[in-house]
């Protein structure tokens, strides 16, 4: 199991009620509340731009880089350039994912932009509305178990959901519709304020896992165009 600052959860639930046993599920809202608490704490609560390098999960060699632009709104952009000279981008609004390649919109763009706005969610009533954004029912909360972590799913297994390590209270996997799968890893190491996962890794039915790799966030004040559809045939 990994263990992180519990303390977290231990202040939002024992307010209420005594620590519960083991095996105990508690309503989504203390959970919601202490994982936007750690979102602002680690300054993500606000609009974002991140430098990111793709590459196949498992692998070394950067496939593409580029720019992930995020705002707490529910609101996504990713540009990059592929190692064989196409650029792509894709941008996410609230539940929907869209995409162009050189330019050219996309039927069906891979999954690859994560709805990060949910690591940016400054209340727990923002996260548990994001969740029911994403297709999840943000009044249902089981016990999961993920790569090392035992976590409070807030949404329920088998479907959209945001688990939540018991322990750290950080979001370790955010689940879409559709089988899509988002694993978020831990906290660069050496990060000082904007503290961001290392890296984020998607799954999707079809695709091989790929990985992004986040680099330094730093404070973004996106334009009113920054997020429009326009944007993705766009030339620069």
């Amino acid at each position: 199991m990994i263990r992180g600052p519990g303390s977290l959860l231990v202040g939002m639930l024992v307010a209420s009620f005594a620590l519960p046993a083991a095996g105990y599920v508690p309503d989504p809202e203390p959970v919601a509340r202490a994982a936007a608490k750690l979102n602002r704490s680690a300054a993500r609560a606000q609009a974002l731009r991140i430098p990111v390098r793709v590459r196949a999960a498992g692998g070394e060699e950067s496939v593409a880089t580029g720019i992930l632009l995020a705002s707490p709104d529910a609101r996504a952009r990713l540009e990059v350039r592929h190692v064989r000279g196409f650029s792509e981008r894709q941008l996410r609004r609230s539940g929907g994912l869209s995409g162009a390649r050189d330019g050219q919109l996309l039927d069906q763009p891979r999954q690859l932009l994560p709805p990060i706005w949910v690591l940016q969610a400054h209340s727990g009533a923002r996260l548990l509305a994001r969740l029911g954004e994403l297709g999840g029912d943000p009044n249902r909360i089981q016990l999961g178990y993920d790569l090392g972590h035992d976590c409070y799913v807030l949404g329920g297994r088998g479907g959209p959901a945001i688990w939540v390590d018991q322990d750290s209270l950080a979001v370790v996997r955010i689940d879409l519709a559709g089988g899509v799968s988002y694993r978020i890893g831990p906290v660069r190491g050496e990060e000082k304020g904007i503290q961001l996962p290392a890296w984020i890794e998607v799954e999707a039915p079809g695709t091989p896992p790929m990985r992004l790799e986040l680099g330094a966030g730093v404070a973004a004040q996106p334009s009113d165009d920054a997020f429009r559809p326009e944007w993705l045939t766009a030339s620069d």
